[in-house]
């Protein structure tokens, strides 16, 4: 029985791909490994009577012909197959069998050729190929997979090269570290392929994913690919290596005609450099120049022309003249979200691609043109439409407080952070920062912060025993701690290659109970606190034997498993751990561990480090820093002959210049500094310079000693660097120069490892300089902005930001948002569009309306003036005053319009002026800017104008009311009201010229359109032209006032 329906619908996703225009290579398998569960074989196939797994066996085999010959006819009855027209151009049996073949002998042998000939044998008018099988019998194609397969050959000349699996980077398993391909080294591969012969490139992955619970291959760990594929698991791109293999590609297509049409023909350039050249006769010819030294770059001469080659770089020339692209060189590039076209998925809802829309207007894009989004910005568009595309996962995605670590996320109303599982929250302390806005632009200074504000209330609670050394639902499983003291060497330990000063500086951890019965259901919890920095932290069980005689005679101390996991900082389990080992076969050794809660532990002698204990440990000194900025210091090594009154210190003297095993260029440097309790708002600057080229690399880890593999955060080169992490900021580095920040440090002990590369160098020729300082802006805010700094709610941590000027924004005010040009061409428009002033003050001058004439050149100069001190030009006055004198007059000119409309006694109206008066100044100084202001100061004109005309009619036309003879007769009372609407319609008519009252609520209508275009982005242009459209509005309703001669209205008699 087989379930293709729903989200198994194989069918509808190989149609899914045709109709994009893809191919598809359809690895049938049926084992296809994939950090999979047995390989996608199905466990219950397992329990069949007498089955073995990929060898020459019936049950098995039986079972495997079923599973092809059932997907080869689903994929046949729809015309799937490229010799039916459809998008399938290759199928795979089996998966990677070369290594199971020869260890299976004539076994795995026969069931190769079984399945070669079952394969062929269903007719699919497509090659079938065998990934990593040297073996392949014909007609089936031999295949590679690997990180490189340019030396790669098929088992037959007449057989194509193909590359089943490009791994474009490596599965990270949770709790461990993530690993990153570079995307040049992806790209040289693939070139290298190419260049080589290859036809045919398959990435593997090239769009992310993740094997959750118990669904992962192998010990059950979750394995996820999204960090480091072009695509992630979401769609999303991943910036650059999508765009630096998009490039790659469109080059080798342009050389394609050369690349079938010919093999290449190889000149040796130089050493380690290479010319291969494919050429298609008179229609030219393509050639690929290849530079095969790591480190040192290459110029060479081919075809009479210099190329300039990178280390480990080939260059593609599609017409064997110009270099058009450089495995190597990457282009910058943003995250770019083209080609998402949301009406071809029709399993969406209407309201899901609404939503989805609004997500991707929401996200704030860095760069002008609208296509780029900064980190934050992904984070929040892929949160988002994770939630709405799947809903059953956003409580898994959003309950485990170390998934949101270090990235930010929207919050939504009653949203939480964390989870209710105790066990997976680390002891320290842990921040929250709420921000309103992402973006550059959240930084800079505005005149007004356009957008929504928010009130919130925030419910912190943690969930934990009472007792700490208690444990579980329940807290009724106890924690054994593990007491600890200096111990003589370990009889297990000295049969190690352990160095011996290590043993001398033993600390040996034991349980005061003696023994422990471990039943096969039950896990006992141990804790250990490692306080100082260790060099290794090993495991041992001992005397491992079954109290009981075994049920099964067969069994003995080889078939016991005695599994240990290790989790720093957190209660392990089966799922979660950093480390683990069966202790009933090997100790579990931990190099370089993590100080806090983690048995032996080995340290080096004071001011040594390292597996041999030969390399310098220094604990770095702090020195409070002088300056206009508080709570800043730096750090340096005690009696190194650094200057106390500066930061900076040579590195030599620090050297030992004894590497790991005598390897020349591994010498290790290890320098610790603390960051104190309540300084987790700072951030580490590590500079070094020379007048050199710099010959060290710098690794860095949070509470232990870094390693090449073990590191937070590392820079060796301006290409190799964390530059996946948001707290790592690299500045003006280079060869002899380098500068970078880690953001928000983490309080606690933080661990620097300097690997000196070139023992041969001469010191006194260019020593290098180092600085390491704890500073609370980045780049002291690019001298474009003032270093803020404030408290945390307890009060007991500091933390600073940039506030940026009026043209740049970022963390450290370094994004230019507006130029100089644009600087002046915004405060021109902003302070010159005041001039519009002058036409309803003319016309009310004209009129010897005097107080509507004070009113509105008041206003004009008013709001000239502030705008000319918001755009930082010049401030007459203080802003403050300034910001009231033109809310408050822009007001009352307003609300003077309408009460210029309205023909009431002078008297009456300074008496409505000045309660008008009382109350916009209340308004003004208040809070000016918020943007019900507007409607209100409209309704309190309105009003004002209704007023008047009430107070006009209920005298002018008193006369005509109901006369106080109290008539019954209908038709006398009929006239009377149609007498005193007549009057009225032609009053109003003959009151106003209409078509400058109609140019006037034009005018007014414009005016309420650019107030609603008008953002923090593009306020210079839509408020520059909302003070035209205002004071226009104003001069056409100031001319729309007519005065009444006569009073004529004829009434006829019914």
């Amino acid at each position: 029985m087989y379930n293709f329906e729903g989200r198994y619908d194989l069918v509808r996703f190989i149609k899914t791909v045709q109709k994009v225009g893809l191919y598809v290579n359809l690895r049938i398998g049926p084992y296809v490994c994939a950090e999979w569960n047995f390989g996608g074989i199905p466990v219950w196939l397992k329990y069949v009577p007498g089955i073995s797994f990929r060898t020459d066996n019936e049950p098995f085999k039986a079972a495997m012909q079923g599973f092809t010959q059932k997907i080869v006819q689903m994929m046949k009855s729809e015309n799937l197959f490229q010799s039916q027209g459809g998008p399938i151009i290759l199928s795979q049996i089996e998966n990677e069998y070369g290594p199971e073949s020869k260890a299976m002998g004539a076994a795995g042998h026969a069931y190769l050729n079984w399945a070669a000939y079952m394969a062929v044998g269903l007719g699919t008018g497509v090659p079938w190929v065998m990934c990593k099988e040297i073996d392949a019998p014909d007609p089936v194609i031999n295949s590679c997979n690997g990180f490189y397969c340019d030396d790669f050959s098929p088992n037959k000349p007449y057989k194509p090269s193909m590359w089943t699996e490009s791994w474009s980077g490596w599965f990270t398993e949770f709790g461990g570290p993530i690993h990153q391909r570079p995307v040049q080294d992806l790209a040289f591969a693939v070139a290298r392929f190419i260049q080589k012969g290859g036809s045919y490139v398959n990435y593997y992955m090239y769009h992310g994913g993740t094997n959750f619970g118990r669904s992962a291959g192998g010990p059950f760990i979750t394995t996820s690919y999204d960090y480091d594929a072009p695509i992630d698991e979401y769609g999303l791109i991943r910036q650059p290596k999508y765009s630096h293999l998009k490039d790659l590609h469109k080059v080798i297509k342009r050389c394609e005609h050369a690349l079938v049409s010919s093999v290449p023909t190889v000149t040796s350039l130089g050493t380690y450099q290479q010319a291969h050249v494919f050429s298609a006769g008179t229609a030219g010819c393509a050639a690929f120049l290849a530079n095969y030294h790591v480190q040192s770059a290459a110029t060479v001469v081919f075809n009479n022309k210099h190329y300039d080659l990178p280390p480990w770089s080939i260059s593609i020339l599609p017409d064997c003249k110009t270099s058009v692209f450089n495995t190597a060189k990457v282009r910058i590039s943003c995250r770019t979200y083209y080609g998402l076209s949301f009406s071809s998925i029709k399993s969406l809802t209407s309201q899901q691609l609404v939503r989805i829309h609004q997500l991707f207007r929401q996200a704030k894009f860095d760069d002008p043109s609208g296509h780029c989004l900064s980190p934050a910005g992904e984070y929040n568009l892929r949160l988002g439409i994770i939630k709405e595309l799947h809903p059953d996962m956003v409580a898994t995605y959003s309950g485990s407080a170390q998934v949101f670590e270090g990235h930010p996320f929207i919050v939504e109303a009653g949203i939480s952070i964390g989870g209710k599982d105790v066990k997976q929250i680390s002891p320290g302390v842990w921040f929250i920062g709420l921000f309103n806005g992402i973006g550059p632009t959240r930084t800079q200074s505005k005149m007004i912060i356009r957008g929504p504000a928010y009130s919130f209330a925030a419910n912190i609670t943690v969930e934990a025993c009472t007792n700490s050394m208690m444990m579980g639902d329940f807290c009724n499983s106890p924690v054994y701690p593990f007491s600890c003291t200096t111990s003589n060497v370990n009889s297990t330990l000295k049969a190690t290659t352990v160095n011996e000063t290590m043993l001398e500086n033993l600390m040996t951890c034991k349980s005061s109970l003696k023994t422990f019965c471990a039943d096969e259901s039950v896990s006992y919890i141990f804790s250990f606190d490692i306080i100082n920095v260790a060099d290794e932290f090993t495991i041992m069980a001992s005397d491992v034997k079954f109290n009981v005689t075994p049920s099964n005679k067969t069994s003995g101390a080889n078939d016991i498993s005695l599994m240990c996991f290790v989790r720093h900082g957190s209660m392990p389990s089966v799922a979660s751990f950093d480390y683990s080992s069966d202790l009933s076969k090997v100790p579990l050794v931990i190099h370089s561990p993590l100080i806090g809660l983690e048995s032996h532990v080995l340290q080096c002698p004071l001011g040594k480090a390292g597996p041999n204990c030969t390399m310098d440990i220094y604990t770095l000194q702090t020195f409070v820093r002088r300056g206009p900025t508080p709570f800043e210091s730096y750090y340096l090594p005690v009696s190194v002959g650094a200057s106390y009154t500066s930061a900076n210190f040579p590195l030599e003297p620090l050297l030992s210049y004894s590497s790991y095993n005598g390897e020349p260029g591994n010498i290790w440097t290890y320098l610790l500094l603390d960051i104190p309790r309540g300084a987790a708002g700072g951030n580490i600057h590590v500079q070094l310079s020379s007048d050199v080229k710099i010959n060290y690399e710098v690794y860095i880890r949070f509470g232990g000693l870094p390693s090449l593999i073990n590191r937070d955060y590392h820079y060796v080169n301006k290409s190799i660097k964390s530059d996946t992490s948001m707290f790592f900021m690299l500045y003006d580095s280079s060869d002899d120069k380098i500068n970078f920040y880690i953001m928000y440090a983490r309080e606690g002990t933080w661990g620097f490892g300097l690997r000196y590369l070139n023992t041969s160098h001469d010191p006194s020729k260019g020593p290098t300089v180092m600085s390491l300082s704890l500073e609370r802006c980045p780049k002291r805010c690019s001298s474009h902005g003032d270093c803020k700094f404030s408290f945390d709610a307890s009060g007991l941590t500091s933390y600073s930001f940039c506030s940026c000027d009026r043209n740049h924004g970022g963390i450290d005010c370094s994004i230019e948002i507006v130029s100089h040009q644009g600087h002046i061409r915004q405060s021109f428009f902003l302070i010159v569009s005041n001039v519009a002033a002058i036409l309803p003050a003319y016309w009310a001058l004209r009129q010897k309306a005097l107080a509507e004439w004070v009113l509105f050149t008041s206003s004009g100069i008013a709001s000239g003036l502030y705008h000319a001190c918001d755009v930082g030009a010049w401030c007459a006055l203080n802003f403050n005053v300034l910001q009231f004198m033109d809310f408050w007059l822009s007001f009352m000119a307003v609300i003077s319009t309408f009460l210029y409309l309205a023909t009431i006694d002078e008297v009456l109206k300074r008496a409505i002026h000045t309660a008008v008066a009382i109350l916009t100044a209340l308004m003004a100084v208040t809070n000016a800017t918020r943007s019900s202001n507007v409607v209100l100061v409209m309704v309190i004109g309105a009003l004002g104008l209704l007023i008047g005309w009430v107070i006009e009619l209920s005298t002018k036309y008193r006369s005509l009311s109901f006369s106080v003879r109290f008539s019954l007769d209908f038709s006398q009372i009929l006239q009377v009201i149609k007498r005193w609407i007549c009057n009225l319609i032609g009053t109003l008519l003959r009151r106003y010229h209409w078509p400058f009252a109609l140019a006037g609520f034009s005018a007014l209508s414009l005016e309420i359109l650019s107030r609603t275009l008008e953002t923090s982005e593009n306020y210079w242009f839509w408020h520059s032209f909302w003070h035209i459209s205002i004071y226009t509005s104003s001069f056409f309703f100031l001319c729309s006032k007519a005065n009444i001669r006569s009073n004529n209205c004829k009434v006829f008699d019914i």
